[in-house]
């Protein structure tokens, strides 16, 4: 009777433990998932603008910065979202290139890099992160000349790959895009999506 009783007991203690830890994996994943929900409305909506933090926010965050919960979530990967599972692609970044020939007449104009993997292009695409964080940057302050000249010669690298797939040995020139969305509100009044130059390459 006794040991009846004692291995019943293992068996709830058991099944105890796998709840908690059970609960404690989704809560952890949930907390990890709000709040970096939250990061990323904050830093695309109110970049470098006072807003005020709502309720769910600051508890994710303060859970967040727990120790017990910090240990388990950095060593389990939980922290990363789904950055963990996927490469860092960087922000809708278009290349347009147009290509001319010797006589300077423009012979075709053609969208991103030609490469013969789909490594490369993934790869390729976390270039405009370099862009991304000096346009962020609206005045420019903390870009000295070097990354300047560091970003002309990037986009002057990219112009001189794509020159060189082709015969013809006339102009490219490379055009730097990015998309800018609107928000929600002003999408319903009618705004759509546009294309800014970033930068401008030709050789």
């Amino acid at each position: 009777m006794k040991k009846l009783i004692k291995n019943s007991f293992k068996l709830k203690f058991r099944e105890a433990l796998q709840l908690f830890v059970l609960t404690f994996i989704v809560f952890t994943v949930l907390v990890s998932a709000i709040g970096s929900t939250f990061e990323g409305y904050y830093g695309f909506y109110y970049d470098n603008i006072e807003y005020k933090e709502c309720s769910l926010s600051k508890i994710t965050n303060d859970i967040s910065r727990t120790n017990l919960f910090r240990f388990f979530s950095v060593y389990t990967g939980f922290n990363s979202g789904y950055g963990f599972f996927a490469p860092n692609v960087a922000s809708d970044f278009v290349f347009v290139f147009k290509i001319y020939d010797h006589e300077n007449k423009l012979i075709q104009i053609q969208q991103g890099v030609p490469f013969n993997s789909k490594e490369s292009e993934v790869r390729f695409g976390t270039i405009g992160t370099m862009y991304l964080e000096k346009l962020n940057d609206k005045e420019h302050k903390n870009y000295d000349e070097k990354y300047n000249k560091y970003l002309d010669i990037t986009i002057d690298e990219i112009t001189q790959y794509v020159k060189n797939t082709y015969a013809e040995k006339g102009k490219v020139e490379c055009s730097i895009f990015l998309y800018d969305y609107p928000d929600i509100f002003n999408f319903k009044a009618g705004d759509r999506e546009k294309l800014y130059l970033i930068k401008k390459s030709s050789l």
